[in-house]
């Protein structure tokens, strides 16, 4: 993992913790926890939620998005979880959304 690895807000992205979550109720979510979780398969809701968050409202762009990720055919065979692999690009994909530099807004 990066050493600057903000694992609570990679979980947010992923779904995996709620956005209120304050670490106060329980421990908050470490980068061990995410490589767990990607290895033992993330939740096929994670991947919708991160391309929800990227794509906005737009539905033809979360299709496409996950498409990237996840073949049409496969993807529809996935009941409950991903493959590693797949949950791999799922938190590469979360992890960029949290790093990546976004504009600032006014002035």
């Amino acid at each position: 993992m990066l050493p600057n690895y903000d694992a609570k807000a990679v979980a947010q992205i992923l779904g995996l913790v709620g956005d209120d979550f304050d670490g106060a109720d329980a421990a908050a979510p470490s980068p061990a926890f995410i490589e767990k979780a990607v290895e033992n398969g993330l939740p096929r809701q994670a991947l919708r939620h991160v391309v929800e968050l990227l794509a906005g409202g737009d539905k033809a762009k979360v299709s496409a998005l996950e498409r990237g990720v996840v073949p049409k055919t496969t993807l529809e065979r996935r009941e409950r979880k991903l493959s590693p692999h797949e949950s791999e690009r799922t938190e590469r994909i979360a992890r960029l959304f949290v790093h990546a530099p976004r504009p600032r807004r006014g002035g």
